[in-house]
């Protein structure tokens, strides 16, 4: 492996998860300040996982090109994480007035059913 092709893997499979994980917390730390009453933390875990996995395969596939675990996440993102996400808007509907917070996660996940499309036609068409 070059040189640029180590960067490139730490970024992806190091930096990303981590910049994420880092992300929620500071969020969860803000909800815990701001007194959100019933916050979504385990929703926001749902909705940073996804996406999380959504962004790290779609590097990966768009970088190297596609593998067997690439094909393994991108099954459950295809087929799992829709369910999981509809789950998350149903739960949140009737709670999407109780702060920003709420609001941003019903949101981000009812576009994951735009974005995944969208992320596999790209897929389709730079495919290696």
């Amino acid at each position: 492996m070059t040189t640029t092709e180590i960067i490139s893997v730490a970024i992806i499979y190091l930096v990303t998860p981590i910049c994420g994980l880092i992300y929620f917390l500071h969020l969860c730390e803000k909800m815990k300040k701001e007194n959100v009453s019933n916050a979504p933390v385990e929703e926001l875990f749902g909705i940073f996982g996804i996406y999380g996995m959504l962004l790290v395969i779609f590097l990966s596939a768009l970088f190297w090109g596609w593998s067997g675990v690439a094909l393994l996440g991108m099954v459950f993102l295809v087929f799992i994480a829709p369910l999981l996400m509809a789950w998350i808007s149903i739960r949140l509907r009737k709670r999407k007035g109780f702060s920003k917070y709420h609001l941003f996660v019903l949101n981000a996940a009812m576009l994951y059913f735009l974005i995944l499309p969208l992320c596999l036609v790209v897929l389709y068409f730079t495919d290696k």
